[in-house]
């Protein structure tokens, strides 16, 4: 969990082992994706956007591919989750 100007954001959903599985399956890096993931979701948090996207040079089939994701926010809550929902 990461707090940047007072949000609070992280990676919790129910999706979280299919958006694993994806990850895995997708990317062809020895770094795994805890070790990358609180720099994934810092970068969303800043740009203000709800995916990211991996470079062809770093995926097992050399195409790039997006991650996105929804953002809820919680009524009187500084935590913001990003659910999982699909790559393309």
């Amino acid at each position: 969990m990461l707090d940047t100007q007072g949000a609070v954001f992280e990676f919790k959903t129910i999706s979280d082992d299919q958006f694993l599985h994806d990850y895995h399956r997708l990317i062809d890096v020895d770094i795994p994706l805890m070790m990358i993931e609180s720099e994934l979701l810092f970068m969303m948090e800043l740009r203000k956007v709800p995916q990211f996207t991996m470079p062809g040079s770093i995926t097992i089939d050399g195409k790039a591919h997006t991650f996105y994701f929804e953002v809820v926010t919680h009524e009187n809550s500084r935590t913001k989750e990003y659910r999982y929902l699909r790559y393309e």
